[in-house]
């Protein structure tokens, strides 16, 4: 055996040193178990076997450890001394290791305590829309980085891009214009709306179109007519002034109480006529169904108003 080891060491070495070979911190700790082990079997072939060192990859930095003094102590057989460098080597790779796993279990510590804390308790992770905005925005922004790139490095396309841009702009400006208006013309050339404006019709006509519309079956309407007949009335009396922007309801409440413009309508001329309003307003705003005795009772209270056919 160590006839074979002497001349393979003497041809490694005429070779030259092997080069340095690459370990995370967990194969390297391996390694150097294994270097550990074999010293102690067959020191020549891993005398021989040694590269020139280790480079040692962690997830920050690559660090590169010589094997000059492990082939020092090797070559001149002194195993004791090559034990105590590798021990030492792996107290040290596991040192580092343990501080390692320590400093990257302290921020994850220190992050939980702050995702605990009250004003983070409804963060939730993005949902599939919110990536999918995200993605777009980083889309956008990856082209508009490209163009203008593109433009720094070429004079003359940034200045073809720079006009573009500001023809763009323009007729962007002279289209919402025109549209303004046109918009603006069309709404001007609108007939203006005819005003709305109540007949003013007197008692004998508004009576008169009661009877018509009664006699064609028309109740509502004949209803309708017979109220503001007798409003017409007692506006004719000069008893109230007609105030289209009131409600029958008061209407009849104005002429029920006193006021300032006069004396309330006296009472045999209130019943009637708050029995006419009643029924215009069951069978008009409240669409109620009307009868022809409604109608009939109507035209009484009418008569009683003084709304006499003569």
């Amino acid at each position: 055996m160590k006839a074979f080891a002497v001349p393979a060491f003497i041809l490694l070495s005429l070779c030259g040193p092997l080069a340095a070979q690459s370990y995370t911190p967990e194969s390297f700790s391996a390694e150097l178990g294994r270097l550990e082990a074999a010293i102690e079997r067959d020191r020549a072939g891993t005398l021989a076997g040694l590269p020139s060192g280790w480079d040692v990859a962690t997830e920050t930095n690559t660090y590169s450890i010589p094997a000059a003094a492990l082939k020092d102590q090797l070559t001149r057989s002194d195993l004791n001394a090559a034990r105590t460098l590798i021990s030492s080597m792996r107290q040290q790779i596991e040192s580092f290791r343990s501080s390692s796993q320590q400093s990257d279990a302290r921020p994850r510590t220190a992050l939980k305590a702050i995702l605990a804390r009250p004003e983070f308790k409804d963060v939730v992770p993005p949902n599939a829309w919110q990536l999918l905005v995200e993605r777009v925005r980083a889309w956008i922004l990856d082209w508009l980085n490209r163009i203008f790139t593109y433009a720094a490095q070429h004079p003359t396309g940034s200045q073809i891009l720079f006009w573009a841009l500001i023809i763009a702009s323009i007729v962007a400006l002279g289209t919402w214009l025109i549209r303004l208006w046109t918009t603006t013309d069309r709404i001007r050339s609108l007939s203006e709306p005819v005003p709305l404006e109540h007949k003013l019709l007197s008692w004998q006509e508004w009576l008169t179109a009661a009877r018509e519309a009664a006699a064609q079956g028309d109740h509502r309407q004949a209803i309708r007519c017979a109220y503001w007949a007798g409003v017409a009335r007692l506006q004719q009396d000069r008893t109230i002034r007609i105030n289209f922007t009131d409600t029958p309801r008061e209407r009849l409440h104005l002429l029920a109480q006193p006021s300032r413009r006069g004396s309330p309508l006296p009472a045999e001329q209130l019943a009637p006529l708050t029995s006419i309003t009643h029924s215009f307003e069951r069978c008009w705003y409240a669409k109620l169904p009307v009868n022809a005795e409604e109608v009939a009772r109507s035209f009484e209270n009418l008569e009683a108003l003084g709304c006499r056919a003569d």
